[in-house]
């Protein structure tokens, strides 16, 4: 009874291309990464070129007996369509921001994918940051002559670079102006929303400016600052100037900051970036004319 079953089995699959007439017409060939509607490749950014990976691929019911050649190209002119048809505003990659190795791809017989092409991608010195920028690939053609499946021959790669956020977890407070126990300033930095630096609010009631000093713990290379404001949007800063130092006792002023009320994480850049190891933080005025503020959460970049 197994034999019967297995010879079944092995029949059919024999007889399955017998079964689909003219296989060749369901070849097509496509861009695998046009499977993302757009392809979303975050960066970091760094001084040494990142690389984002394409290639072509065949999809059919048949074998594979050809050796393929596929061509690619750019096509900067569908960012514009791309954003009215989607809503969306992204820019073109700038000119000098990222380098193909090659836009010429093969599929070797009995194979169903291409070898992979690197887009290379320069991130300081070529893209701003926080920044999103879409490059369009589209497969031009395919040799032998293949049918292409329109709605995957072009992928369109969504790329935005962001510094890397350092981590927290040695920073020590050096001073705070005032803190309103049990909210002290290392609750500006513990991952956790719903605590907070708070300033005196009860017993006493110090008015603006409020100051908090940090050590990092090591020096950095420092391209900025982050935010996340309280849930509680009376007291959340809004003027803020902010000096650095690289051994706690020299300090420069560094830059000053306006924030808006919201909830979103709020990013605030240096003019150009500092070493620094200390950071003081100086409070001027906050939303809702309080005495007070309060920082949920705070980071460097």
């Amino acid at each position: 009874m197994k034999r019967i079953l297995y010879f079944t089995i092995l029949l059919a699959a024999c007889n399955k291309k017998e079964l689909i007439k003219q296989p060749e017409q369901y070849a097509k060939i496509y861009m695998p990464q046009a499977t993302e509607y757009p392809a979303s490749r975050p960066l970091i950014m760094a001084d040494t070129l990142q690389t984002i990976i394409m290639g072509a691929a065949y999809g059919g019911v048949d074998d594979q007996p050809n050796l393929i050649n596929v061509h690619f190209a750019v096509n900067n002119a569908l960012v514009d369509t791309f954003n009215k048809k989607n809503n969306t505003a992204y820019l073109p990659m700038p000119a000098g921001s990222y380098q193909v190795d090659a836009m010429d791809a093969v599929i070797h017989p009995k194979d169903f994918s291409s070898n992979a092409l690197k887009i290379r991608v320069k991130t300081v010195g070529g893209l701003s940051s926080k920044t999103n920028y879409l490059l369009p690939v589209t497969l031009e053609s395919a040799t032998p002559s293949l049918k292409v499946n329109e709605q995957l021959r072009t992928a369109y790669f969504l790329i935005r670079a962001d510094y890397a956020e350092f981590a927290r977890a040695r920073w020590k407070v050096v001073s705070a102006s005032s803190s309103e126990s049990p909210n002290t300033g290392e609750k500006a930095w513990d991952n956790v929303l719903t605590t907070s630096w708070h300033t005196q609010w009860k017993a006493a009631q110090p008015k603006h400016p409020h100051t908090l000093v940090v050590d990092m713990d090591t020096t950095v290379m420092l391209h900025g600052f982050y935010t996340l404001p309280s849930a509680v949007a009376t007291g959340n800063p809004q003027n803020l100037s902010v000096e650095l130092s690289k051994d706690g006792t020299t300090w420069s002023s560094a830059t000053d900051f306006t924030f808006v009320n919201t909830y979103d994480k709020q990013y605030a850049y240096l003019p150009a970036p500092q070493e620094a190891r200390y950071y003081r933080i100086t409070v001027s005025a906050s939303f809702g004319a309080t005495h007070f503020t309060h920082i949920a959460e705070w980071g460097a970049f």
